[in-house]
């Protein structure tokens, strides 16, 4: 079901590629698609049910968005340059990431995020025809081992920072319940509504882009790597370069980006 309803976006997305074309400004166009029209269109699927969105799926996804990327460039492009414009632009990258990347750091950041939401669900009393320790532990298990096929398509140490990530976000999440709890309480009774003023003090965007950011470092690694391999040493120069933490990337977002990176 989840893949059929993943299929159907897709055709929409690559109908507004399409209609993209009509501006006829590829810099216009650039920033229309970093802004609104890449795997952005998708990530409510992925947060929802990303874990069982099947593979084919994922990989059209990221062909249009790959065709409409040589599009912008001018033709097809090889593979070390189709890398490096799926990497985020703090590694070097044009942002374009793939939706088979992106679709278990993003279904795990939606998962330890609502976490504390479904344990207050199935504690209340409309789910006492059904055992609320079940539910939660069957909820638990879908993400840990949604944890594990991620951990499992990285190298070594990404697994380490990625289960790094999860358990500080872990403690910070269940610190911040326990300080906000008898507030929280007070205020909003039994119900699972959060009152104004009283909201949870976590950055949850920040655990999805902590997470994917791991995928970036090891695909841009990956891709110095090759471009070493392939003796491309301008190539890899330039990478370095635009991974570099002091070059600014506000460039990619201007309608006249013709001067390229700076450093700030």
């Amino acid at each position: 079901m989840i893949t059929s309803q993943f299929e159907e976006a897709l055709v929409g997305v690559a109908s507004l590629h399409d209609n993209l074309t009509q501006i006829e400004d590829v810099a216009t166009e650039l920033t229309l698609i970093r802004a609104c029209a890449d795997v952005c269109k998708i990530v409510h699927f992925c947060r929802a049910k990303g874990h069982e969105i099947d593979g084919a799926a994922l990989k059209k996804y990221d062909e249009v968005l790959q065709l409409a990327v040589q599009r912008l460039l001018g033709g097809p492009i090889g593979e070390a340059a189709n890398l490096q414009a799926i990497l985020g632009v703090k590694e070097g990258g044009l942002g374009f990431r793939r939706a088979q990347d992106v679709i278990l750091p993003v279904f795990i950041a939606s998962r330890l995020e609502s976490r504390w939401i479904i344990e207050k669900l199935v504690s209340n009393d409309a789910f006492l025809i059904l055992p609320a320790g079940g539910l939660l532990n069957s909820f638990d298990n879908c993400t840990n081992e949604a944890i594990e096929r991620f951990k499992n398509s990285l190298p070594d140490n990404a697994k380490l920072k990625i289960q790094d990530i999860i358990d500080d976000f872990r403690t910070i999440s269940a610190e911040n319940r326990k300080n906000q709890a008898p507030r929280l309480s007070a205020l909003a009774g039994d119900t699972l509504v959060v009152p104004a003023g009283a909201e949870i003090i976590e950055d949850e965007c920040s655990l999805q882009s902590n997470l994917c950011g791991v995928v970036d470092e090891y695909l841009a690694n990956d891709s110095e790597t090759s471009l070493h391999e392939a003796g491309d040493w301008s190539g890899k120069r330039r990478l370095k370069e635009l991974r570099n933490s002091t070059t600014s990337h506000s460039w990619l977002w201007s309608l006249n980006p013709c001067h390229g990176p700076i450093p700030s």
